[in-house]
């Protein structure tokens, strides 16, 4: 950046952390991570608003938001304009599994690549974490099944062939192009011959076969709601933010917010005046 540049993100910055009422150095270490992220500086205020807003709703730090949306956006090649999409699918799925954003920032990194390489839409990721993660599955666990299970789709052994044969596809990426997630696991455990030890080995694990069951078979009906709200989760992240808003610790947390504000522009005021 150069100087005049810097010192408009500064103010930028400043004015964000008074509005929404955040601490305005720890938003600078936050933008300083989104940036790093590829958040392009022209984009990163609004990037950062948005993070903001949805560490509050999900009770935890910038840094932390950040770090989820931009694993999420990074990995699945999408626009920065979709900051706001991506927070509202992540808290419909905190909203309808057992899950933290904590937990889905710190865990999106074991399967966004892979699902991203199969076309598997983001949406179908943070459904399938609601749909698991309220049978007790931890999220962890949740995301590293997943990801072996799209691992068996991607390199199938010979029992994945076969079950994909016997539903007339050569591959499982044309699977979940045809079917998506949910269908198209629902399909290979209803429209195969193979018992439960085969299918075991073809998604490569029993942890694997676990999450499939987890989306498959009487929880097939639950699998299919939480997709159709992760469609539909526009405006969650905000409402969620919005609630938590209202309360008087958050207010009493904007008056500091501000507060810090005022001192630092003060003290960028004085310290120079202080040194000399």
């Amino acid at each position: 950046l150069t100087e005049k540049e810097f010192q408009k993100l500064t103010k930028d910055t400043l004015a964000m952390s008074a509005a929404i009422g955040v601490d305005a150095v720890k938003s600078s270490e936050a933008l300083y991570q989104a940036i790093s992220a590829g958040v392009p500086k022209e984009n990163v205020i609004d990037f950062m608003t948005i993070a903001s807003k949805a560490a509050i709703a999900g009770v935890t730090e910038t840094q932390v938001a950040v770090d989820g949306l931009t694993t999420v956006i990074n990995a699945f090649k999408l626009p920065m304009s979709d900051a706001q999409r991506v927070a509202d699918i992540m808290f419909v799925a905190v909203k309808g599994g057992k899950t933290t954003l904590d937990e889905l920032a710190g865990s999106m990194q074991y399967v966004a690549p892979i699902a991203a390489a199969l076309n598997v839409p983001f949406e179908a990721i943070g459904a399938a974490a609601a749909t698991m993660t309220k049978q007790g599955i931890p999220t962890k666990m949740a995301f590293t099944a997943l990801r072996q299970t799209f691992v068996s789709l991607m390199k199938p052994t010979a029992e994945m062939e076969d079950a994909l044969a016997q539903v007339g596809f050569a591959t499982g990426r044309a699977l979940l192009d045809a079917h998506g997630l949910q269908g198209g696991l629902q399909l290979l455990t209803t429209g195969t011959s193979l018992t439960e030890a085969e299918m075991t080995k073809a998604f490569g694990s029993v942890e694997a076969f676990g999450a499939v069951l987890a989306l498959t078979g009487e929880n097939a009906g639950e699998a299919a709601a939480d997709l159709q709200k992760s469609f539909e989760a526009t405006g969650a992240a905000t409402e969620a933010f919005d609630i938590i808003n209202e309360s008087a610790a958050r207010q009493m947390e904007i008056m500091k917010a501000n507060l810090g504000v005022v001192s630092i522009e003060l003290g960028t005021v004085l310290l120079p005046i202080v040194i000399a």
